[in-house]
């Protein structure tokens, strides 16, 4: 329903429309609100690439292609393998990320990257929990679906809109003409980006006790904005600093921050991101670029107190039972898509990881249970005990007192949780 609002939203932003085509777009509409579930498999969308040769799976070649989704619309488009991520374990997959675009449509097909192998649901889970905290962030629309490849069952993937798409939407921009991307290593993603390393620098270079060069900042550089982004993946324990957000700006004014990656979220309980964040020694490599920027805004006091108040209000509202009923959503909706991308794709993943202890299954039939695993570790483990860790690395990190702890994140520290002791080992022999 979310990719069919995508859709009808990007086609009638177009300003050139002919009343002809507005016509058959409305029809159109219709029927997709009719049928909402026509051709769906496993209660997911279904998207099948047509004509498409071989050489679509080498990096950089185009290849014209059709396009059906759920048999209700088909359209020329370019395929290509995607090739925006920075993650080694995303680009390693032998079930590679695809890239569909046309004039009218364009979204990703993602592998769902380090996760892929793991629980296949941490990002659809991050998003929802974002939306429920009411934390105003751009972030990009996905929903798992079905593809097939000239006939063949390819996989199940994460179909996720642009990441410039999703600043327009949240934005309230007609078009994305005047929006620049860049991802924190100032590489860029869309539009013209070339000053965004010079205005990090420059940021870099300020004393931010100084009124004067705090208006400066904020010419440069949308405080807020950024720190929403950084409390959110504080809160998720997303380790991946440089892919965890976009930098954007709208008509030239100040970089803001747009929701990234979360495939490398809720990893642990006891990550420590806010140590990420405070303790970074000022180097030379642009992948520190977020976690500098961080450590120099959290040394003002009115920054300061604008993150804990958003740490203090994810705390509240991202409740253990919250997060976990997110989780058991989310599971719920690929269930019955597991068992087919399992046998397609299963004994690919074991050889392309073989030796890496982080995958430890040896066939298909133990992959079915290491996914299994997986999603328990994140459900009856790691989420029950993240709220705990929060709290205590709030306070160790920022020096924050009992008293002050109290009033921004509503309660005093309560007692770490107990977990389920089962490792993999114990969870394969039990599921066996």
């Amino acid at each position: 329903l979310v990719f069919r609002e995508k859709i009808i939203f990007m086609l009638l932003r177009k300003e050139n429309m002919k009343k002809s085509r507005f016509c058959i777009l409305l029809f159109s509409i219709i029927v997709l609100y009719m049928f909402p579930s026509f051709a769906s498999e496993d209660g997911l969308s279904v998207i099948r690439i047509i004509n498409a040769p071989e050489k679509v799976l080498i990096q950089d070649q185009d290849v014209p292609v059709k396009v059906q989704v759920d048999e209700t619309n088909t359209f020329e488009a370019v395929l290509r393998q995607y090739s925006g991520s920075n993650d080694i374990i995303e680009s390693s997959l032998p079930q590679k990320s695809l890239e569909i675009e046309s004039e009218e449509v364009c979204f990703t097909l993602y592998n769902d990257g380090y996760d892929a192998r793991n629980t296949k649901i941490v990002s659809t889970v991050c998003c929802s929990l974002i939306e429920q905290s009411g934390m105003a962030v751009p972030l990009r629309m996905q929903e798992p679906v079905i593809v097939y490849l000239n006939d063949a069952y390819w996989g199940l993937y994460t179909r996720r809109e642009h990441i410039e798409d999703a600043i327009a939407r949240f934005e309230k921009v007609d078009d994305t003409a005047n929006i620049n991307v860049a991802d924190a290593n100032c590489h860029i993603v869309f539009g013209e980006t070339s000053e965004l390393e010079a205005d990090i620098m420059v940021l870099k270079s300020l004393d931010l006790s100084s009124e004067e060069d705090r208006e400066i900042q904020q010419n440069l550089w949308d405080a807020e904005s950024f720190l929403k982004c950084l409390a959110i993946n504080a809160y998720f324990g997303n380790s991946n600093l440089y892919g965890s957000v976009f930098l954007y700006q709208i008509n030239g004014g100040p970089w803001k921050c747009a929701m990234g990656d979360f495939t490398y979220s809720f990893g642990s309980s006891q990550d420590n991101s806010i140590a990420r964040y405070v303790s970074y020694e000022n180097g030379s490599t642009p992948t520190g670029n977020i976690a500098v920027i961080a450590e120099r805004l959290l040394k003002v006091p009115v920054y300061r107190e604008m993150f804990l108040n958003q740490m203090g209000k994810l705390y509240q509202i991202l409740t253990v039972p919250l997060m976990q009923n997110c989780v058991d959503e989310a599971k719920m909706r690929i269930a019955e898509a597991l068992p087919k991308q399992d046998e397609r794709w299963a004994s690919d993943f074991i050889l392309v990881n073989d030796g890496d202890t982080r995958f430890p299954a040896n066939d298909v039939s133990e992959a079915k249970i290491f996914h299994s695993y997986c999603v328990f570790r994140l459900r009856d483990k790691t989420i029950p005990r993240r709220p705990w860790y929060i709290y205590d690395s709030v306070q160790r990190e920022l020096q924050v007192s009992d008293e002050d702890m109290n009033y921004y994140f509503g309660s005093a520290k309560p007692s770490l949780p107990e977990v389920p002791t089962d490792d993999w080992a114990s969870y394969k022999r039990n599921d066996s």
